[in-house]
């Protein structure tokens, strides 16, 4: 890899930055109430709100943006139709009348005619030589109800493989209830995968744990304790209308302008940016799987806390030449949504730009180890940070410009860019990604950094310009695990993006990877792979391009000054 070492010194005043201030907006950023922040969510929403509240207690500009939001057109996923309802009728003459969204969500493929039935019972609706929930009932016209997910040690069964088998034994509908496992979340997110085929031609709906209660009069956990075989006639019916659309709008960025004091250079912009959004419940994106909300405290509440302070300090002390826009965008973690928006419809304010700074997941700051990327991107990027003093931060540069976070979108205009990062870890797009492991004081030392960094290019007397020498292009194991981001197999290095030889150095294992199942964990070196030697990370990344799926590999590696040799079995990704 191409990187170069700056070891950084001297004084640094941490009260520019306050970690009181930095950590109340990472953790209202990854609260659970956010869920996740996934784009044009109410937890998304939720968190626009704040930045935008924010900004306008500091004073800055809106900007053409009313309201600091720039809005753009989205689609992702669906939402229940406005029509779609479900109503339970309960022994004795209690009517519930669900709330979608809340209550209960209509599934994708769901036939839309409504449909009235008993509703019968049957356990995890599954039927296999080894487990037969439909032993004991008939469902013929009837509105089957069953838990999501199935028993520990079963094959793992879609919501569509579920309905299908029951609607082959004459039901009509089919209502799926709880999470897919204990803690995770009631209801499924509204997308494909968790839908069922239309042509099944059942009405599908998922309801909470609650519902399912009152209808079975059994808790979530009883209920998964059960045996097979043991559905039953609740004595409950129901109705099931409605369908989902498609589940688009407008999507936010927050946007806000810091005017330049200077006549001449305050139409010059620089921009600062991080983005806000996150993976909800682990729809897209998840590394885990699991249903939990993914508080995605370092990606990125940590990059959007770190930008609200900098714009706080600049806003306090008044001292930029050229304009500066602050800049929190939707949709990255959906492919830079957000950012390419913006960018395509202010090509005017790009050819006036003088650079873009992004912040992304820089909560995580490790044995002082902050990486820049991008330094290709501008002549002038390694003499501005060769003159950054913060004590006890080594800044690990890197010349390509990655394009797996939003300074891409930049750089494609032709905008010189950097990119700060602290690193990966097991936590990465996983529901583990809590306020509790961020480097708060980190933070407020990244925060230093790129105020230094910052004044630095205000400081020249002309704009930067994009070097034609720009290299472009992730670098092998950047931002996911090693081998697992081009390639269909998982293999699960986490590598230190900081660290030199011998060998690859990594931070960990992702959870349930074949690297964790070896038993790798962080500071192992990894000296050879398949009998291939490794000395970079662009030898373990092409010596795992030849892996296949149920491959088992040998892995030499340097642990405690000692060589071992283990085992692995290369796994197909999910």
């Amino acid at each position: 890899m191409f990187q170069q070492l700056f070891c950084i010194a001297l004084a640094w005043s941490p009260a520019n930055f306050s970690t009181t201030d930095i950590a109340l907006h990472v953790r209202t950023l990854s609260d659970p109430k956010l869920e996740g922040r996934m784009t044009m969510t109410k937890g998304g929403d939720l968190a626009a709100t704040y930045i935008a509240a924010h900004f306008r207690r500091i004073g800055l500009h809106e900007g053409p943006n009313k309201g600091y939001f720039h809005t753009w057109e989205f689609s992702h996923g669906f939402r229940p139709k406005e029509d779609s309802s479900l109503t339970v009728f309960l022994p004795g003459g209690k009517t519930q009348v669900l709330r979608p969204g809340e209550d209960f969500v209509p599934l994708p493929g769901t036939a839309e005619k409504p449909v009235s039935g008993d509703i019968v019972y049957v356990g995890f609706g599954l039927e296999d030589a080894s487990w037969n929930d439909y032993a004991n009932v008939d469902v013929r016209g009837k509105i089957v109800l069953m838990l999501r997910g199935v028993p520990e040690g079963q094959r793992q069964a879609s919501h569509g493989a579920k309905a299908a088998l029951a609607a082959s034994k004459g039901a009509i509908g089919v209502i799926f209830a709880g999470p897919t496992a204990p803690g995770r979340a009631e209801l499924p997110p509204l997308n494909r995968a968790a839908g069922v085929r239309a042509d099944t031609g059942v009405a599908a709906a998922a309801v909470t744990g609650d519902v399912f209660r009152s209808i079975t009069g059994l808790t979530y956990e009883a209920a998964r304790a059960q045996s097979p075989g043991s559905g039953k006639v609740t004595g409950a019916s129901a109705r099931i209308a409605g369908g989902v659309e498609e589940n688009s709008g407008l999507a936010k960025n927050v946007i806000g302008y810091l005017p330049g004091r200077d006549s001449r250079l305050r139409n010059e912009y620089i921009i600062v940016g991080a983005h806000y959004d996150h993976l909800g419940h682990g729809e897209v994106g998840s590394m885990s799987g699991s249903g939990d909300i993914h508080p995605g405290a370092d990606d990125n509440a940590s990059g959007t806390a770190a930008v609200m302070m900098l714009a706080e300090h600049f806003a306090k002390t008044k001292s930029n030449r050229r304009t500066m826009i602050f800049q929190l965008y939707s949709g990255e973690e959906l492919g830079l949504l957000g950012s390419r928006a913006w960018t395509n419809f202010n090509t005017d304010k790009l050819a006036r730009t003088s650079a873009m700074i992004n912040l992304d997941m820089v909560g995580r700051l490790r044995d002082g180890k902050l990486s820049v990327f991008g330094t290709s991107s501008a002549e002038e990027w390694p003499g501005l940070l060769g003159k950054v003093n913060v004590p006890n931060v080594q800044l690990v540069t890197a010349p390509n410009v990655r394009a797996d976070s939003d300074q891409a979108a930049f750089a494609a205009q032709k905008v010189p860019v950097l990119f700060f990062h602290t690193g990966l870890h097991p936590e990465y797009h996983t529901e583990r990604d809590r306020f509790e492991t961020v480097n708060v004081q980190g933070i407020a030392q990244v925060c230093e950094v790129v105020a230094q960094v910052l004044k630095g290019v205000d400081a020249l007397s002309r704009k930067l310009e994009f070097s034609e020498k720009t290299v472009m292009g992730n670098l092998p194991g950047d931002r996911r695990a090693t081998g697992d981001s081009q390639r269909r197999v998982r293999i699960g290095f986490i590598p230190d993006m900081a660290a030199g030889g011998p060998g690859v150095r990594i931070t960990g294992a992702s959870p349930d990877s074949p690297a964790a199942k070896a038993g790798f964990k962080e500071g192992d070196r990894i000296l050879s792979f398949d009998g291939k030697k490794i000395e970079s990370l662009e030898d373990l990344q092409a010596a795992m391009v030849a892996a296949r799926v149920g491959q088992r590999v040998k892995v030499r590696y340097l642990r405690d000054d000692r060589e071992h040799e283990v085992e692995l079995t290369v796994e197909a990704r999910a």
